[in-house]
């Protein structure tokens, strides 16, 4: 049984900003086939912190992944080697999770 993914991503930078939007098709067996897309716009300050706006749907076929989300994250630099980011997202119409509700994220990020 084969799965099949096609998956185009497309950006563009201009000075501190950054826009790029993403599709993606599987076609899955047993003809559970999912479909979704992305848009994403961030801006990145010249201290390096940072904030991202991002939109998604996903439409999976089995209705068990069918939803809508709403994302934003604001990032911030501490040092050279340590970042953080706060995401707060708002998911609508999720089939598997019974409407809408709000996710939170934090991460610490360490880079050497």
């Amino acid at each position: 049984a084969a799965k099949t993914t096609f998956n185009p991503w497309i950006s563009y930078e201009i000075d501190g900003f950054t826009i790029a939007a993403e599709y993606i098709k599987n076609d899955n067996v047993g003809g559970l086939d999912a479909t979704g897309y992305l848009l994403m716009g961030n801006y990145a300050f010249e201290n390096g912190a940072g904030l991202t706006v991002r939109y998604s749907v996903e439409d999976d076929k089995s209705a068990f992944e069918n939803f809508d989300k709403f994302t934003i994250s604001p990032r911030y630099v501490f040092s050279d080697n340590v970042a953080g980011l706060l995401e707060l997202g708002f998911v609508g119409d999720d089939a598997a999770f019974g409407g809408n509700y709000v996710e939170y994220a934090a991460e610490i990020i360490y880079t050497f």
